[in-house]
């Protein structure tokens, strides 16, 4: 027994819970694991000066035996004077959110610690899992496919969640119970198959034990292997994240450059809060490859629509080439100098505000590549420009054409869309200002070649492009 509790010790420790006047929640729902659980840290909280308390949520799915399992809980508690932070769940609380009703039952308990362990002030939450609890889940998970992060089963401690039983079995945890005279209350869902866990704790377990009587034993072990690669390959996914990240998007060849499970990784964790199954994130990644350096939709995710563009991808919640965008608004100068005039664009999700200066600006501001997100761009012109005819801020007509440095002649605007590799479907939808049909800025890719503002006293159009560009 003394074995015993000597391991229970150092499983904290390992944990980190080895601070004097800690606080520790304890998740108890009447069953053995908890029970356990509880009385241990009972038994070791005066050698590290722990506080204690308990917790626990009523689902009310069996009835009478949850009202039971609630009053068991309540008179362990009072007898251990250990404090108790309890709550019932609300009638038909499976209708109520989205999922299974598993699901819905585990996120409202995890719901309820957080609040409860708050409550009390607590820095930690113990849960009672233990080894054949984690071998169970490592098949599960094994069962239906999982990659490494899910044949890595149970994290020991995860937040505020620490689970100190991992190391025990299920049988050596009952034989301590009975050693102490404990009873403990059997929750009967246990017993039905109608769940997939307890198929695999009734039926698979004990075929494989036959095979590997330590079975339990290697599994864990097993998951202590992946889970440490795992986390190896977390980290170097964040090294590389930055690298291949280009504004809110990812450069499409520096991924695909990527070794596999590091290219998996980042797509992945650009993709967050959405979850992709392994089936899906190769999908994507294969769509990306095969079709390197052509621009186009590469698929869908959470209802929002991957597209590469010109070799980044992005995210859209709606495909931004859809509808009729035509778009043409003349710019009225301001008559008065040092005031403004705010065009708004709304084809473009932006709009222009136009001054008329007659001091030197103190600096330029220059666009360098599509932002994804609402920014500021300035262009800055002689306010000889108007010499050439009214501007206008428009989308893409035929004949557009704009001016090369030096006074190298002219380039027509689609063949600068196609050297800047800028797809197709959305060169309609990029704001341009212009004077005829010359181009002096395609806002978000290039602010064009104009003469240097040298005269301090020149007067000068200063134009200001707030929103999103494509």
């Amino acid at each position: 027994m003394n074995h015993l509790l000597q391991r229970f010790s150092q499983s904290l420790c390992q944990l980190g819970i080895n601070k004097p006047k800690e606080r520790v929640l304890i998740a108890l729902s009447g069953g053995a694991d908890s029970v356990s659980l509880l009385l241990l840290f009972k038994k070791v909280s005066p050698q590290i000066d722990l506080e204690l308390a308990a917790a626990h949520y009523n689902h009310s799915m069996r009835g009478k035996e949850s009202d039971a399992d609630a009053d068991f809980v309540a008179e362990l508690t009072n007898r251990l004077q250990v404090p108790l932070y309890s709550e019932t769940a609300p009638p038909k609380w499976w209708l109520q959110e989205p999922g299974t009703k598993m699901e819905v039952a585990r996120r409202l308990r995890y719901d309820f610690l957080r609040r409860a362990a708050e409550q009390a002030g607590a820095q930690w939450i113990a849960l009672a899992h233990h080894a054949d609890d984690m071998a169970e889940t490592v098949l599960f998970h094994m069962l239906r496919g999982s990659g490494i992060k899910g044949l890595s089963g149970i994290p020991a401690k995860r937040g505020p969640f620490v689970r100190p039983l991992l190391p025990f079995r299920r049988k050596e945890l009952e034989a301590f119970l009975n050693a102490e005279g404990q009873n403990w209350r059997h929750d009967s869902s246990n017993d039905s198959d109608a769940y997939t866990r307890n198929r695999i704790r009734h039926q698979i377990m004990p075929a494989l034990l036959y095979f590997n009587p330590k079975l339990v034993e290697t599994l864990c072990r097993n998951a202590d292997l992946l889970r440490a690669d795992a986390e190896f390959l977390d980290r170097e996914c964040e090294l590389v994240y930055g690298q291949v990240q280009q504004e809110e998007g990812l450069k499409v060849k520096a991924l695909i450059d990527l070794p596999l499970a590091l290219r998996r990784r980042v797509l992945r964790r650009f993709l967050e809060p959405e979850s992709l199954g392994s089936e899906k994130t190769d999908a994507i990644l294969d769509q990306l490859q095969k079709n390197l350096g052509r621009s186009g939709i590469v698929d869908q995710v959470g209802g929002k629509y991957l597209i590469n563009e010109g070799g980044i991808l992005r995210i859209y919640e709606k495909l931004p080439w859809l509808g009729n965008c035509d778009f043409l608004y003349p710019i009225a100068i301001p008559e008065e100098k040092n005031h403004s005039v705010l065009l708004e664009i709304p084809e473009a999700e932006g709009s222009l505000e136009v001054t008329l200066r007659t001091e030197k600006p103190v600096s330029l501001m220059h666009d360098e590549g599509p932002p994804t997100q609402a920014m500021k761009s300035t262009l800055q012109l002689k306010a000889e420009v108007l010499q050439r005819g009214p501007l206008s801020i428009r989308n893409r007509r035929p004949g557009d054409w704009l001016s090369l440095a030096g006074g190298a002649g002219r380039k027509k605007l689609k063949e600068f869309f196609i050297d800047k590799k800028i797809p197709r479907q959305l060169r309609n939808r990029i704001p341009l200002l212009t004077s005829g049909e010359e181009v002096l800025w395609v806002i978000g890719y290039w602010t064009g070649c104009h003469d240097t503002i040298e005269q301090p006293e020149q007067d000068v159009i200063t134009f200001q492009w707030y929103g999103k560009t494509i």
